[in-house]
């Protein structure tokens, strides 16, 4: 092996795992929806186990790169994590009834338990090869600051990459269980072209990257966007290409099958292989590092001391606590502004992962020429002047919007990627995302390669350079999974994210000004004198607090006048409840981050005033008609309904169906208590309300309630433009909504999108005097979610019916398109035209009576939809939506 393949391997190994890592955490997100559905909760505990799984790992590798030569360690530990990569999609199709067991159990502990079982072995087993991969490239070296920034800084170039290449393409365009096949060829690809490694791991290597590539084949050139190629691809493999199982819910063909077969052997051998190593390690073990500074027999003197490392190791702990805290607490403001989904997640993780690359990079070549704690002091107070910038961008202060033309309105700079107009949502995302958070990032980035580097000049004379790397590394994970669930389980819903952004600045100063000197300990005073002001009580205090941006505004429950009745910041949602007086009572809406969510109108549970929601009380009285008449009731309004919402929202279709039909019963399942909260507080729902309402994730109500409950009617309002929680529209989950309704039941959902009809959009055309077929080419690239859900739809109701809340369908237009499914046909002719049928008025006066989607708008969903029937393995939601959320800055 020549000297420069052997420099360069650690690097370049180094960057492909670390990719494989991010892949692997943002298709875990997806891949447990299923069992724990999607939310902050998953996110942290997806993350914080990754990050758990890495630190096991790093204190494992630091351990091991010290016991044997590292390049025989590497090949064994890929075969292991390919393995065990692959075996999460088994692990993860069996663990239905475990969590099902610890149901009593809170759900984040359950969501932590579920995403273990599923990434924490391949994780940790990818977190051991960290370490051993500095040690390789400092072996090599006497630059060994550079060497272990630039090993940081591939490390977290390659997780950048990993996290964009999932988070905004092979999510969208690959099944979800075919990524982690991808992944785990390309680790198993890895342990071949490793030097030094066992001929046994290579033939099975090989057997498995190329038998997991044949039955991947066609999902490959899917990839590629060569749908020639698939069918020309399908038609050779012949019947070897049917699938003939079903591996972690996913049919599996005969090569997909072998594949997984020939990795799990792979795993086999990898430890057996791995094992052989390390008794061989006291026979074959490698120098120590000399660096330049003292030769190798004083190195490995037992006689040198132990290096102390603990100071080093509070200081890496708390930048990373740090550090992950930013990370959760910008992912709630992404969420709060621009809506929870996977673009938003990516951007936050890719955006901070390129800071930290970065800042690892400058701060290993740095240490180059000092390690003195000064420039860690320097780096630390950095970390708290950008952090509070972020606070800034978020929350102008008045005092800056009275006097900076920029800051004229007060509004936080994330909101700014819904006006912006001429490119992609992702792109207006990523925009404002990187200029809020990276300069924060890349600040904390430059922390830990200078600690390394210290640690490394403090133990070479012992002989642990290995573990010394290792500790450092290990102790800066502590902090970030205390960082990550300690932000999202518990401190935004304590102090808020704007708080949070102030005492993460506060902790970083406060650490600049014990390492450092004045000037230190002068900025120290400025976010530690804030914290005061906003943590101090009484009015002078909270005026000031107001003023200077640092926290929110309180709501009157009792008002009367147009102003706040509620403000509230929860792991979920920034809530808030606005009232508006109205004739002769008040009108309280409740908007959750970015969107308004619904109203009620104190004391008239009666009144309706969406398009949406006329339709839905128009099909209800239709239901209950039927119902009624098959009991034998002289009176619809006595029917005893039974109902199923998938979200509170102000609980405004509860309380009308309640006050219309008596005898309903109503559930409600809301993943957030402080919603509740809110509608008891501010929007008059009586906290002894029959309306049953669970906290916790829909999906999770309605598998808990398999068998034992039938409904009448459910009502799926939990979507909007920005946010859709895409494991409720599934065709799992349809199936399972199926079977909680009688047989006369109906699923009504609202979805916002924009459908453009082709005429329309011809018409259009004509008018501008523009391309024709341009224009149909545009407007058939809109509205896929809802196509895509009618499609899938009908794959478990054979009734499926559309409405539009427009006068006229597909006018192109951003609308919420109701749609109604059954097992069963329903007459739902002449809505709110017949006698008894609840009467609603246009904004022109007119009777309100929606007409169904006519066949030719059927078809022309089913050319939208692009073939696509979402499933728990291939949802891609936030693709589909992605032209929606564009047009928010049209408004």
């Amino acid at each position: 092996m020549s000297c420069l393949v052997r420099k360069v391997l650690p690097y370049k190994l180094a960057f492909l795992c670390s990719l494989s890592i991010m892949i692997l955490e943002l298709v875990a997100s997806r891949l447990v929806a299923r069992h724990v559905g999607s939310s902050l909760a998953v996110w942290t505990s997806v993350i914080g186990i990754m990050l758990a799984g890495i630190c096991v790992g790093n204190a494992l590798g630091g351990r091991l790169a010290d016991k044997a030569p590292p390049r025989r360690l590497v090949g064994p530990l890929l075969a292991i994590a390919s393995a065990h990569s692959l075996l999460s999609l088994i692990i993860n199709d069996l663990a239905g009834p475990p969590v099902a067991a610890i149901e009593a159990l809170p759900f984040n502990v359950r969501a932590v338990i579920l995403i273990s079982l599923d990434f924490l072995i391949p994780t940790t087993i990818l977190g051991m090869l960290s370490p051993i991969f500095a040690k390789m490239a400092v072996e090599n070296t006497t630059k060994t600051g550079s060497a272990i920034g630039l090993i940081y800084f591939l490390g977290a170039v390659g997780s950048i990459i990993g996290t964009f290449i999932a988070g905004y393409y092979l999510i969208f365009v690959a099944q979800t269980s075919t990524i982690v096949a991808l992944v785990a060829g390309l680790l198993a690809g890895l342990s071949l072209i490793v030097p030094g490694g066992f001929a046994s791991i290579r033939l099975l290597a090989l057997a498995t990257v190329g038998l997991l590539g044949l039955g991947s084949a066609a999902a490959i050139v899917r990839l590629l966007g060569e749908a020639r190629a698939v069918s020309t691809l399908l038609t050779v493999l012949g019947p070897i290409g049917a699938e003939v199982l079903s591996i972690g819910g996913v049919g599996v063909s005969i090569p997909m099958l072998a594949g997984y077969l020939a990795c799990i052997a792979l795993g086999v051998t990898g430890v057996i292989a791995l094992r052989e190593v390390l008794a061989a390690g006291d026979e074959e073990k490698a120098l120590p590092i000399s660096m330049n500074l003292q030769d190798s027999e004083t190195a490995s003197s037992s006689n040198v001391e132990k290096p102390v490392l603990w100071d080093l190791a509070l200081l890496s702990f708390v930048a990373s606590l740090v550090f992950m805290a930013y990370e959760m607490v910008a992912g709630r403001l992404v969420t709060r502004h621009l809506g929870s989904s996977i673009y938003g997640w990516t951007t936050v993780i890719g955006v901070l992962l390129g800071g930290l690359s970065i800042g690892n990079f400058i701060g290993g070549w740095l240490s180059n020429f000092t390690t003195r704690k000064g420039l860690a002091a320097f780096f630390f107070m950095l970390g708290s002047i950008t952090i509070l910038i972020s606070l800034v961008l978020e929350s102008p202060a008045n005092v800056l919007s009275d006097n900076v033309n920029w800051f004229a309105e007060h509004t936080p700079y994330l909101s700014e990627a819904v006006m912006m107009s001429g490119m992609p949502w992702w792109e207006r995302v990523l925009r404002v995302v990187f200029t809020s958070f990276f300069p924060g990032a890349l600040a904390l980035g430059t922390i830990s390669p200078l600690l390394a580097k210290i640690a490394v000049d403090r133990s070479v004379a012992s002989g642990r350079v290995g573990q010394s790397i290792g500790s450092v590394y290990a102790w800066g994970m502590v902090g970030s999974i205390l960082g990550t669930f300690l932000t999202g389980f518990y401190l935004i819903d304590i102090f808020g994210t704007k708080l949070m952004l102030l005492l993460l600045s506060a902790v970083m100063a406060s650490c600049g000004a014990i390492l450092g000197g004045v000037l230190q300990s002068a900025w120290a005073g400025l976010p530690l004198g804030l914290c005061v002001i906003a943590l101090m009580p009484g009015d002078w205090f909270r005026l000031q607090s107001l003023r200077l941006g640092l926290s929110e505004p309180v709501g009157d429950p009792t008002t009367e006048d147009g102003a706040l009745a509620w403000i509230d910041e929860s792991q979920y949602y920034y809530i808030k409840v606005n009232n508006e007086p109205v004739e002769d009572t008040v009108k309280r809406t409740i908007v959750l981050d970015n969107l308004i969510h619904g109203y009620f109108i104190l004391g008239r549970p009666e009144r309706l005033d969406y398009d949406y929601e006329h339709i839905y009380a128009l099909v209800s009285r239709r239901v209950a008609e039927a119902k009624s008449k098959a009991q034998g009731l002289d009176k619809t309004e006595n029917v005893p309904l039974r109902t199923l919402f998938l979200g509170g929202g102000a609980y405004t279709f509860p309380r009308y169906m309640q006050n219309l039909y008596p005898k309903t019963e109503c559930d409600v399942a809301e993943i957030d208590p402080a919603v509740l909260r809110a509608n008891q507080v501010a929007l008059g729902l009586p906290e002894n309300s029959t309306i049953r309402t669970t906290i916790g994730d829909a999906r999770q109500f309605v598998l808990k309630n398999q068998g034992k409950v039938k409904y009448d009617l459910i009502y799926g309002d939990a979507f909007n433009d920005f946010s859709v929680p895409w494991h409720l529209t599934t065709r799992e989950f349809n199936a399972r909504i199926a079977d909680l309704l009688t047989d006369d039941g109906v699923y009504m959902i609202n979805i916002i999108d924009v459908y453009e009809s082709d005429k329309v959009a011809a018409e259009s055309a004509r008018r501008k005097n523009s391309d024709e077929g341009a224009a149909l080419a545009r407007a058939r690239n809109r509205g896929g979610f809802l196509s895509s859900w009618v499609k899938t739809a009908r794959e478990t109701f054979p009734h499926v019916q559309v409405y539009g809340t427009e006068a006229e369908a597909g006018g192109g237009e951003r609308e919420t398109f109701v749609v109604v499914v059954s097992k069963k046909p329903v007459d739902l002719t002449e809505l709110g035209k017949r006698m008894g049928d609840p009467v609603f008025e246009t904004d022109d006066g007119e009777t309100f009576s929606p007409d169904p989607f006519t066949e030719e708008n059927m078809k022309e969903l089913e050319v939208r939809s692009r073939g696509i029937v979402l499933t728990d393995d291939f949802a891609p939601v936030e693709n589909l939506l992605a032209p929606v959320a564009a047009t928010r800055g049209d408004d």
